[in-house]
């Protein structure tokens, strides 16, 4: 998957309001106010992108149409939107998902806001259901940890794609997941009926619940009841969730994701550094020496040693630290 920074700024209303258009190919109506000027810079890729949004004065728009689900956090001014008829205006360090034309006017007012778009495919394949019947459960955040979860998601996304873009290093496809688990964990996931209408259904689908838990405690020492709990449900139920989900149970799952985090340790340390196998391996909930290392090798193809061995990649472009700071 190819990243690409990029930035957009103007102060030319016909430009900003092209620029819009082309963006979110969803919008109807937009109504820029006097002395507008639009400033985006981030990165984007086929199935998601990080932005930072800023502008002067005020911007209307309307959304006909579904599209990608974005979750906008408010750094600066106002943001203001209608949903099922109910005004909602947030200020700064609210968090909100727009999910599908689910808010179809939003006003916002000298405005600064960090931006996830993701792609609907990438999020019902994650959650395991047609992306035709995916919903989000929940456009607001349900508590200040579900909050802070998200932004250590968003910051992590962010190191990662700064240290792939410089370096090579970590999977895109994978930073796409994990930004996808973590909005279904914090927003939660229902599945709407074919005809549109929902089920009667847990607004907290357990494995988002289980996976957000495990992205968020993979370097604790973890049992499956643990994770079954912080889902809500049953070990049973859990295991049988995972299989359908994402077949595989959910100690294979916390594997892999150690498995990842080990290998991105490894693979952005310095070759004559201090750094050592055995302390990622212990550091990511691998005790024993030989059995990480043949997980390791069935899962990357090449043993632990010569991830650490091997430098970094050169030569891929630069993102820029203003880009990448938020």
């Amino acid at each position: 998957m190819e990243v690409r920074p990029h930035r957009f700024a103007t102060s030319d209303p016909a430009s900003a309001e092209e620029f819009l258009r082309n963006r979110w190919r969803a919008l109807e109506d937009v109504e820029l106010g006097p002395r507008f000027s639009l400033e985006v810079q981030g990165v984007r890729a086929p199935t998601f992108r990080v932005e930072r949004i800023a502008h002067t004065s005020s911007m209307s728009v309307t959304v006909t149409a579904d599209g990608p689900v974005q979750v906008v956090e408010v750094l600066g001014g106002s943001l203001a939107y209608e949903e099922d008829g109910v005004a909602t205006t947030l200020g700064p360090g609210d968090l909100v998902a727009f999910d599908a034309g689910s808010a179809p006017m939003t006003v916002s007012r000298q405005a600064n806001v960090g931006v996830v778009l993701l792609d609907r495919g990438l999020l019902a394949e994650v959650a395991g259901v047609p992306a035709e019947r995916l919903a989000l459960a929940r456009s607001t955040v349900s508590s200040a940890d579900d909050a802070e979860r998200w932004r250590a998601a968003v910051r992590r996304a962010n190191r990662e794609i700064n240290e792939h873009l410089r370096h090579g290093v970590h999977s895109a496809d994978e930073v796409a997941r994990r930004l996808a688990r973590a909005a279904l964990g914090v927003f939660g996931v229902r599945e709407q009926g074919a005809a549109g209408s929902t089920p009667d259904v847990d607004p907290s689908h357990p494995v988002a619940k289980a996976v957000a838990f495990i992205e968020a405690h993979a370097t604790d020492p973890l049992r499956v009841g643990e994770i079954a709990d912080a889902a809500e449900t049953s070990v049973r139920a859990l295991q049988q969730a995972f299989a359908r989900h994402h077949d595989t149970s959910p100690t294979a799952y916390l594997r892999r994701v150690r498995l990842e985090g080990a290998h991105r340790d490894l693979a952005s340390a310095e070759p004559d550094g201090d750094v050592t196998v055995a302390e990622v391996a212990a550091r990511w909930g691998f005790s024993q020496a030989g059995r990480f290392a043949a997980h390791y090798r069935d899962a990357f193809g090449v043993l632990p040693s010569e991830t650490l061995r091997s430098r970094p990649r050169t030569g891929a472009p630069q993102w820029s630290s203003s880009a990448s700071s938020r």
